[in-house]
C-alpha cells in the first residue's frame, strides 16, 4: 500500500528526472564520458523515471530529515509520516485526479476491455492510487520532532547474556529481545557494526525478529568474523517510539575452516554448447569455477566468503578471480572478458582460496583432463544472401572464407553449384568462384564467388540458320548429290542458290514469319553451394551455402 507519491513517472510525454552522469556509457562505442561536461549540454543529459527515481530521491529526503534530528535513526518513517499527516496535513499535497491504471495484455487477470488494468483511483484525502500524496519536504522536517510516540527500552542478549561473546564462524547463536512497553508491536532488527566486505550479513537489520508480548526470539549462524558490536533495533509502531538496546554486545568471531570445491566445465568453441571434458579440444572453452564454503555447514553455510581464488595447473599459475558475493564463487576466465583456449596437452587443475576474517584459507581437489589438438580441418563460411538481377553478374559482396583448423596449411580447391526449388525455371544462373586459395598460417583466405543470371531477350531466330537447324538443308542435299557426276561441276553454283532459295523457303514457312524469344532466368531464390576440397589428399572438405535471389 503507498504511503506518499512522489514523480514516479515512466519517462512517457516527456517526463522524466533530469540528471547529469559522470560515468555513462556510449552504448556504441562502450566509452565512458561525463554528461552536462563543464556545467553544459555538450556531452548531452540523462533522464530516469520510475520507482527508479522516485524511491532514491524519498531515501535522499530521509537523510535530510534524519540530519535535522541530530543523525538518529528514524525507524519506520511511515509509522511517524501518518502521525504528522494529522496534526500538519500540510505537510503533503493531496493527489485527488487520475488513477494508477497501466496498459495490460487482453485476458490477463484484472484486465479492462479498454486494454487498461482495473486500478485504483485518486480520492481526495488518503487513497491506494497516491496515499498521503506528494510531500513538502521543509514542513516534514519542521514536524518531524513534534510527532507524540511512547518511549520504548529496547534489550538483547546473545545466547542467554548481555555480556562479550567469543565464537567461530558458523556456530549457531540464539538472538533473545525484548521491548518495552510490552505492547509494542512489529519487528526488531539485529545489527552489527562489522565491515560488510569482511562478510557481515547482519548489517543494516537483515535478520529480523518479530515481536510477540514485547519479545522475540531467532537463531542465527551468520555472525561474520572480526571484532565489532551487535545491538537490537526496534522500529517503532503507529504508538511507539524507536529504541536501540544498550550497551552494545561486544563480539569476536574467529574464522572458521572452509572447503573449495573445484568444477571444470567445456563448452564447444563454434556452438557455445556444453560438451564432455573428455572430447574437449584446443580450439573449446574450458572454464574453472571454484566455490567456497564453510566448512561445518556446507551447502547452509551463512555469510559470504571474500577474497581470491588462485588457478594452477600443477605448479603453474594459470590466473587469479574474485570471489562472487551473490553464491561464493570464482570463475576464471573472468566472465567479462574473452575465453581462452587452453593448448593441447595434459593438465592437472586446482583451486586456492585466500581466506578472510570468517572463513580459513583451502584447497581444492585436483581435476587431471587431457585437451587434444583439434583435427585438421577447414571451415567454409560466406558473407551472406545476395541478390542479382537478371541479366547481371554479382560478386563485391559475395566472399567466401576459408578457415583453418588443427595446423591445417596447403590449397585448397573451391567449385560451385546452383540449385533451386522453383518448379521448370529457365535459364539457371550460372556460378564461378576464384579457386584455389592457399592457407600458409592460421589465418583464413577469402575467394569471392560471382553469379551471372540472363536477361530475358525478344531477338528474333534469322530464316538461314533455322534452316541450316532444319529439313531444308537434307532437301538441298538430296538435289546437289542427285545430278549426275560429269554434270555437277556447272551446276555447282546453281545447286548452292537452291539450297538457300529453297532453305530460305522452308524457313520461313516453318517460322510462319516470325522467330523466338528468351524469358531469361525465372526470378526468385537459388542456392549456391560452395565446396573446398584440399588439393593434396581430395579428403578434407567443408561446404556452405549461399542465397540468391533473382528479381
Amino acid at each position: 500500500l503507498p504511503d506518499v507519491s512522489l514523480f514516479a513517472a515512466d519517462g512517457a510525454h516527456s517526463a522524466y528526472w533530469a540528471l547529469c552522469s559522470d560515468s555513462t556509457t556510449d552504448g556504441a562505442t562502450g566509452s565512458p564520458y561525463t554528461e552536462c561536461k563543464d556545467g553544459s549540454l555538450q556531452n548531452g543529459i540523462g533522464g530516469a523515471g520510475g520507482t527508479s527515481a522516485a524511491a532514491p530521491a524519498f531515501a535522499g529526503m530521509l537523510a535530510l530529515i534524519a540530519q535535522s534530528q541530530g543523525g538518529a535513526r528514524l525507524g519506520q518513517a511511515n509509522y511517524v509520516l501518518y502521525q504528522i499527516a494529522k496534526s500538519h496535513a500540510s505537510a503533503f499535497h493531496d493527489i485527488a485526479t487520475a488513477n494508477n491504471s497501466v496498459p495490460c495484455a487482453t485476458g490477463s487477470p484484472n484486465c479492462g476491455t479498454n486494454g487498461f488494468l482495473k486500478g485504483y483511483d485518486a480520492v481526495t484525502g488518503y487513497d491506494t492510487a497516491t496515499g498521503l500524496g506528494s510531500v513538502d519536504l521543509s514542513a516534514l522536517i519542521s514536524a518531524w520532532s513534534s510527532v507524540s510516540l511512547a518511549a520504548t527500552t529496547t534489550t538483547l542478549k546473545i545466547n542467554g547474556s548481555s555480556a562479550a561473546y567469543t565464537g567461530v564462524h558458523g556456530q549457531s547463536l540464539t538472538f533473545n529481545v525484548g521491548v518495552n512497553p510490552t505492547s509494542a508491536s512489529g519487528n526488531v532488527a539485529i545489527v552489527d557494526t562489522a565491515n560488510m566486505t569482511a562478510g557481515g550479513t547482519l548489517n543494516n537489520g537483515q535478520l529480523s525478529i518479530p515481536l510477540s508480548g514485547g519479545t522475540g526470539t531467532a537463531t542465527y549462524n551468520g555472525l561474520p568474523g572480526g571484532t565489532y558490536t551487535v545491538t537490537a533495533r526496534y522500529g517503532g509502531d503507529t504508538s511507539n517510539a524507536s529504541s536501540t538496546s544498550s550497551p552494545a554486545i561486544p563480539v569476536t568471531i574467529s574464522p572458521e575452516a572452509s572447503t573449495t570445491t573445484l568444477t571444470v566445465n567445456a563448452y564447444d568453441g563454434q556452438t557455445g554448447q556444453a560438451k564432455s571434458l573428455s572430447s574437449a579440444t584446443s580450439n573449446d572453452f574450458i572454464l574453472l569455477d571454484a566455490q567456497v564454503l564453510g566448512a561445518a555447514e556446507g551447502n547452509n553455510t551463512q555469510g559470504i566468503a571474500t577474497g581470491t581464488v588462485t588457478f594452477s595447473n600443477g605448479s603453474t599459475q594459470l590466473g587469479t578471480a574474485t570471489l562472487d558475493s551473490g553464491n561464493n564463487l570464482a570463475s576464471w576466465p573472468p566472465l567479462s572478458s574473452k575465453f581462452q583456449f587452453l593448448n593441447a596437452g595434459t593438465y592437472s587443475i586446482k583451486a586456492s582460496y585466500s581466506g578472510d576474517p570468517s572463513y580459513n584459507a583451502s584447497t581444492s581437489n585436483t581435476i587431471s583432463f587431457t585437451v587434444a589438438a583439434p583435427a585438421t580441418g577447414i571451415s567454409l563460411t560466406n558473407s551472406g544472401s545476395i541478390t542479382v538481377a537478371r541479366g547481371a553478374t554479382t560478386g563485391n559482396t559475395a566472399k567466401i572464407t576459408v578457415q583453418p583448423s588443427g595446423g591445417f596449411t596447403g590449397s585448397v580447391n573451391l567449385t560451385c553449384a546452383v540449385s533451386t526449388s522453383i518448379t521448370s525455371p529457365s535459364s539457371l544462373p550460372t556460378c564461378a568462384v576464384t579457386t584455389p586459395v592457399t592457407i600458409t598460417g592460421t589465418t583464413a583466405a577469402t575467394a569471392t564467388l560471382t553469379v551471372t543470371t540472363t536477361a530475358a531477350s525478344a531477338a528474333l531466330t534469322r530464316p538461314l540458320e533455322q534452316f541450316l537447324l532444319g529439313g531444308g538443308a537434307t532437301l538441298a542435299m538430296l538435289l546437289f548429290f542427285g545430278v549426275p557426276a560429269r554434270r555437277r561441276a556447272w551446276r555447282t553454283m546453281l545447286s548452292v542458290l537452291a539450297i538457300l532459295v529453297i532453305g530460305g523457303a522452308i524457313g520461313c514457312s516453318s517460322s510462319g514469319g516470325g522467330g523466338s524469344k528468351s524469358t531469361g532466368t525465372t526470378p526468385g531464390a537459388y542456392t549456391v553451394t560452395v565446396t573446398g576440397t584440399d588439393a593434396a589428399t581430395g579428403k578434407i572438405t567443408a561446404t556452405t551455402a549461399v542465397s540468391v535471389t533473382v528479381n
